[in-house]
């Protein structure tokens, strides 16, 4: 009701009962309209560690940061959308990956970048080195500005890649190509080596390599971990420097993905099919499961800080794993 009409209404109410002799009654004063409900500010949703990153792949230490590989779209496609990132590594260890990511300037946006589908990396001197599909980039580690590439001929899924110690690396080529019907073997999969002077050498090559995944030095050679399985098996071999492949060591599950030492001389190996780390002794010999999460990609061993870093492939972060946790019964 308008305020003149419930006025109206008071007075008339207040004659009609002078009328009747009794003593008029005092107004019941309006009520008082009730206070707006005031809500506290909300909080800000807590960051999801597992958000930032769009395809992180691989994770390296190098002395106080590391860096994070970002493929963005498709793994396989030439479409330079993919970037390298990093987070220092003190902050990492305090507050995860994801509140202390910086950007380096490698990124296929920028014009003088290319970069399509970034996977394992590897630090030897200045440079910055990341496998991508078909070839092996070079980046300054300082500034980030691109270097010539290295070809590997007839490569369709280079991976990984690990520096051997000696100015040089070892390189798989997974031998893949992504289809509307899935992942295709190409039959290219093999164990590279690229020489302190730039040139590349297919070392082997085979069935016995499977798909070639993540790769880490052993004596003059390598151990590669097959992303393939056989008979649910995940199969680790190893590559020798003369080419020389045989088998290491089986797990449970296949997927496998980054390879990496500990301290003590146990290796991880992260699995997808497992969605865990896998702990291996030195003879091969499995030691312990680990769960992980969907997705585990190229892991990293950051002994200083007593950590695994893995990639959430799948969920778009990177998360840790101390080594105390890497004691499941296999």
């Amino acid at each position: 009701m308008p305020v003149r009409l419930l006025s109206a209404a008071l007075i008339g109410l207040s004659l009609l009962t002078a009328c009747d002799g009794a003593p008029p009654a005092e107004p019941t004063p309006a009520a008082e309209p009730p206070a707006p409900e005031v809500k506290p500010p909300e909080a800000p949703a807590a960051a999801d560690p597992l958000r930032p990153l769009d395809k992180p792949e691989s994770v390296l230490i190098d002395g106080d940061r590391m860096w994070i590989s970002v493929i963005g779209g498709s793994p396989a496609d030439q479409n330079d959308d993919g970037r390298i990132m990093t987070a220092e590594l003190a902050c990492a260890r305090a507050q995860g990956v994801a509140a202390c990511l910086k950007a380096t300037g490698i990124d296929g946006a920028k014009d003088e970048v290319k970069l399509d589908g970034p996977k394992g990396m590897a630090r030897i001197g200045d440079w910055l080195y990341v496998a991508d599909i078909d070839k092996v980039r070079r980046f300054n580690a300082a500034d980030g500005k691109q270097g010539d590439d290295i070809a590997l001929a007839g490569a369709t899924f280079v991976n990984d890649l690990v520096a051997d110690g000696a100015g040089g690396l070892w390189v798989s080529d997974s031998g893949l190509k992504f289809t509307d019907a899935g992942a295709e073997p190409t039959g290219s999969a093999a164990i590279w080596r690229i020489d302190a002077a730039g040139v590349a050498t297919k070392v082997a090559s085979g069935p016995g390599l499977g798909l070639p995944n993540g790769v880490t030095t052993q004596g003059e050679g390598v151990l590669v971990g097959r992303f393939d399985d056989e008979g649910g098996e995940g199969r680790i071999v190893s590559v020798s420097a003369t080419g020389e492949i045989k088998p290491w060591a089986s797990v449970p599950k296949g997927g496998l993905d980054g390879l990496g030492w500990l301290p003590g001389g146990e290796l991880v190996v992260s699995s997808w099919g497992a969605e865990s780390v896998f702990v291996l002794g030195a003879d091969g010999a499995l030691k312990a499961t680990v769960p992980a999460h969907k997705g585990p990609a190229d892991l990293a061993v950051d002994a200083e800080g007593q950590l695994i870093w893995i990639p959430a492939f799948m969920d778009g972060g990177v998360t840790n794993l101390p080594f105390a946790k890497l004691t499941t019964p296999g």
